[in-house]
């Protein structure tokens, strides 16, 4: 009886998982590319591409009248990095990129 109600303890302690408020945040810049099924995010200096989340704060552009909804701009955010993984519609980025703040948007291009 005693064993039981110690294994009870045991399996009910809190136990240390790293979450995004342990994630540090970072400043990030590279160009953002989205069209009406798929966005990217691909870093300056890097080869990767990596799904954004959060609020970009205009960064995708209203575009004109008949535009086809796509576009790119380069941006520079401040963010929490995920773990490395499949994210994106497709899985095909390797890290998801949570946007605390934009910091920057050039280069506007859109159709």
């Amino acid at each position: 009886m005693l064993r039981a109600a110690l294994l009870s303890v045991v399996l009910a302690a809190p136990v240390a998982v790293a979450t995004d408020a342990d994630a540090v945040a970072a400043t990030y810049s590279g160009r953002y590319e989205y069209t009406l099924e798929h966005a990217i995010f691909a870093p300056n200096g890097g080869t990767e591409c990596w799904e954004l989340l959060g609020n970009l704060g205009g960064a995708i552009g209203r575009g004109k009248r008949g535009s086809m909804g796509w576009g790119s701009v380069d941006l520079v955010v401040r963010g929490i990095l995920s773990a490395p993984g499949r994210y994106g519609n497709f899985g095909d980025c390797t890290h998801q990129l949570r946007v605390i703040k934009v910091l920057s948007i050039t280069n506007r291009k859109s159709g």
